[in-house]
């Protein structure tokens, strides 16, 4: 995969996490929804092997991981986000 993580890694890690929103793992990561949307616009063709593609609002475990790896966002500040739901 070339991207740190292995695709059995990022596999046999993604039980213990559930589905979150994009709004959710920018909040995580302490960025607006727009600078999220820019750190993924770079990693679509990456993203779209899992079909995640610019509309997708809910991301997959197996995504949320490979996403809090490649950008640094620590798993247990997910547990702490507050839903965006009703945010705006």
């Amino acid at each position: 995969m070339g991207y740190g993580l292995s695709k059995t890694q990022v596999n046999s890690r993604c039980e213990m996490l559930k589905s979150y929103s994009k709004c959710e793992l920018a909040r995580a990561a302490g960025v607006s929804n727009s600078t999220f949307q820019r750190w993924l616009r770079g990693q679509r063709e990456h993203l779209s092997q899992w079909g995640i593609n610019p509309r997708t609002q809910l991301l997959p475990p197996i995504a949320v991981r490979w996403i809090c790896h490649q950008y640094g966002i620590d798993e247990e500040d997910l547990c702490r986000v507050t839903s965006c739901k009703n945010s705006f």
